[in-house]
């Protein structure tokens, strides 16, 4: 005769966590390496992901049943209120569901879901998440990063998908990804210092005047297989809007992009040429093709032309790139 499965059941609830109770481990509040800075986060993610499959091994989760229920009315770092919100967590036969993690932040709400389903042969996952807003300098601050990076992150997630295991789950994974960013006080000149971000690597390239304020940054692409389309990807200053095309493949990791400027203001005889970009995630490079470079000289020498037409046809950008920043991911219900 066969026991009764155990079962944990905790419900946890707090007013108020102050995160400087807490302090960092020295490996997170130190500056990352200057070398090898992409190998070393893929040694890092791989453990973790080791480490998660272990705790979330199907024997493991097949010898319990849980609920565990938190409630926060807030949590503090410093002077600054990050969060208050509720998490679930529950293991049901052998199952472990993620949710509905609700946390509100400044300005905007986090949304999580998750449902992971592990056998001996293979795992499945189907996971969201939701993030409106986010002021992403408070946690450049906590971490101590910089005193004054400030901006607005928005991210709109959805994937899923099987494999033999957790690590290799995103090569064949089917989704969405969409996210925006709204820097403050982040300027062409200084974007050096995010080269490591293909996107914001690409404005000091395309507009070199050094003059232009980042309005917003907008990706949305489509996950299907393992390999991520794009449906849009804006780059917007108020000197310049740049749109870019491509794929990149979760497995292989290559990536294939092309990025095409259009100048604000009615300026004539501006050079536009489109930059692509080729290589892997984790070590890409620009070039310009012959191509596209005698495009842009033909376009260029027939600017006095082309320009009204273009205004006429397309209307002029917003310097405030409100009509792409304002509203920038694709509609969709949060809830669902």
């Amino acid at each position: 005769m066969s026991r009764p499965r155990p079962r944990l059941d905790l419900r946890l609830s707090a007013p108020s966590i102050q995160l400087d109770d807490f302090p960092l481990p020295e490996r997170l509040a130190d500056p990352s390496p200057p070398v090898s800075t992409a190998e070393s986060l893929r040694r890092s993610a791989g453990k973790v992901v080791v480490r998660s499959e272990r705790l979330l091994g199907a024997g493991f989760l097949r010898r319990f049943d849980s609920y565990l229920a938190v409630e926060v009315q807030e949590v503090l770092s410093g002077s600054d209120r990050l969060a208050d919100g509720s998490l679930r967590v529950q293991v049901v036969d052998g199952r472990f569901f993620l949710g509905p993690a609700m946390v509100n932040i400044p300005g905007g709400t986090l949304r999580l879901s998750a449902a992971y389903d592990p056998s001996l042969a293979e795992v499945e996952l189907a996971a969201g998440a939701y993030v409106e807003r986010f002021d992403y300098g408070i946690i450049a601050r906590r971490l101590g990063q910089a005193e004054n990076v400030r901006g607005l992150f928005s991210l709109d997630l959805t994937v899923a998908g099987k494999a033999p295991s957790l690590n290799t789950i995103m090569r064949h994974a089917d989704g969405k990804v969409d996210f925006a960013v709204w820097p403050t006080e982040l300027r062409s000149g200084a974007l050096s210092l995010w080269s490591v971000n293909l996107l914001l690597a690409l404005v000091p390239m395309i507009d070199p005047g050094g003059s232009a304020v980042l309005n917003c940054v907008v990706g949305t692409f489509d996950l299907q297989d393992g390999k991520l389309s794009d449906e849009e990807i804006v780059i917007d200053t108020t000197r310049v809007r740049v749109r870019g095309v491509g794929s990149a493949d979760l497995a292989t990791e290559r990536l294939a992009f092309v990025f095409r400027p259009r100048g604000k203001g009615f300026a004539v005889f501006r050079l536009q040429t489109p930059l692509r970009v080729s290589g892997t995630l984790t070590d890409f490079r620009f070039h310009i093709e012959p191509r596209d470079l005698l495009e842009s000289v033909l376009r260029l020498i027939a600017s006095p032309i082309l320009l009204p037409i273009e205004w006429f046809t397309l209307g002029p950008l917003p310097r405030d790139g409100a009509d792409v920043c304002t509203r920038p991911q694709r509609e969709n219900d949060p809830g669902s």
